[in-house]
């Protein structure tokens, strides 16, 4: 980048400190500026809607299929469904954000949260645009781009049934070990030579 715009850049930036926890900005809102992470951590954080379960009406091996569908239109009115709060991905010095939605337009697919304190720069989007065609078209070119809800979902899903998987294995194995335990114990307890009782002799 030339110099002459880094200085642009510069003079233009707000500098703003976020103590740890604070939601810097929130999923569904319209960004006015473009963030540049100077220091910290931050994590996106997507609210995504689930299905409720219908194991009793579809076969289980379609099951994860169906539940990371979007939501139907009817389950959207009767309130069909839950929600959870998922982590998509860490910032860190150097990230940047809000580049697609305050350049293009749309709500944040995501809101942004710090893990630690941390320090950024916003620059107003209209300053961003004055940097020319080149700068914008690189950082389009090296913006992060996240899945949508639907794949989001199934990966969630293909991850809760691995987790599933490998705490019943763990059981199971623990179960195995406690079994063998008893037994041992029980073995050791019928080689045992009890000694005869003697009752002391009437006087």
């Amino acid at each position: 980048m030339e110099v002459g715009k880094i200085f642009y850049i510069a003079e233009r930036c707000k500098h703003l400190k976020y103590p740890t926890n604070t939601i810097v900005i929130r999923q569904g809102d319209l960004p006015k500026h473009v963030f540049f992470v100077k220091s910290g951590k931050m994590k996106l954080i997507r609210k995504v809607d689930f299905r409720n379960s219908l194991e009793t009406l579809v076969p289980k091996k379609e099951m994860i299929k169906i539940l990371s569908q979007d939501l139907t239109k009817e389950e959207v009115e009767s309130k069909n469904f839950h929600s959870k709060l998922l982590e998509i991905d860490t910032l860190l010095n150097g990230d940047w954000f809000g580049v697609q939605e305050a350049l293009v337009g749309g709500e944040m697919s995501h809101s942004v949260i710090t893990s630690i304190p941390t320090e950024v720069f916003i620059l107003d989007a209209a300053e961003f645009i004055r940097l020319g065609q080149e700068i914008m078209e690189n950082f389009f070119r090296y913006n992060k781009f996240y899945p949508n809800d639907q794949a989001i979902r199934e990966s969630f899903l293909e991850m809760k049934r691995w987790e599933d998987y490998k705490e019943r294995v763990s059981l199971n194995v623990r179960c195995e070990k406690e079994l063998e335990r008893r037994k041992g114990h029980e073995i050791g307890r019928k080689d045992q030579i009890i000694p005869p009782k003697f009752s002391q002799p009437r006087e």
